[in-house]
């Protein structure tokens, strides 16, 4: 009797991998780190999380992106020396940095190389929200242009699952095309997709 309420609790039915775990924590964060976006194309996802995120763990520094925060200049355009700065201008500027450091931990670099900003957290975070946009209107576009030419739309993605099976949760999805197609849905279509998916081929 004790061996099998041991074996309940010590057992889990499904183990998770490191991997999956890592991937979790990614997406919805933690109490030490915030949600990463890994690809542009999840932004959409990740904006209300990384918000809620930051708003429970640091409100100051959030404010820096609601009030367009700007780092103080003297009289020849430079910025102001920390030194020189008044008692709540050193706490502002604490917030904003602080900001800036939560957006670099959770932005990853290859999109970060592609946004045109001024180095603020407000600038930083307009600036996805414009690629996002941009790259979601780039796709619409070839869409309807397909569409003119009397062709589908055939969206590509890609996921890892290193566990190597089916069931296992596996990495955020990667957009990678539109491909044009030019049959219709068949009416053996979903017993197509049925087959492929016994072939672990996920449509």
């Amino acid at each position: 009797m004790d061996e099998e309420f041991y074996n309940a609790f010590a057992t889990p039915s499904t183990p998770i991998t490191v991997a999956q775990t890592t991937m979790l924590d990614n997406e919805t964060g933690t109490l030490q780190k915030p949600p990463k976006l890994l690809n542009i194309e999840e932004y959409k996802g990740w904006e209300g999380r990384f918000k809620n995120w930051v708003q429970a763990n640091y409100l100051d520094a959030w404010e820096c992106v609601e009030t367009k925060y700007v780092i103080p200049l003297n009289d020849d355009g430079e910025e102001v020396a920390i030194k020189d700065m008044s008692a709540d201008d050193k706490k502002k500027y604490k917030n904003e940095k602080m900001m800036l450091s939560l957006l670099q931990q959770t932005v990853k670099e290859d999109i970060m190389v592609l946004l045109q900003h001024n180095g603020s957290s407000y600038s930083i975070w307009k600036a996805l929200r414009s690629k996002f946009v941009d790259i979601a209107n780039k796709v619409h576009w070839i869409i309807d242009n397909f569409s003119e030419c009397g062709l589908r739309s055939l969206g590509v993605t890609f996921q890892e699952v290193l566990a190597g099976k089916k069931e296992s949760i596996g990495e955020l999805w990667e957009f990678v095309d539109l491909l044009p197609l030019f049959n219709p849905t068949q009416h053996d279509s979903s017993e197509t997709i049925n087959r492929r998916a016994e072939l672990y081929i996920l449509l």
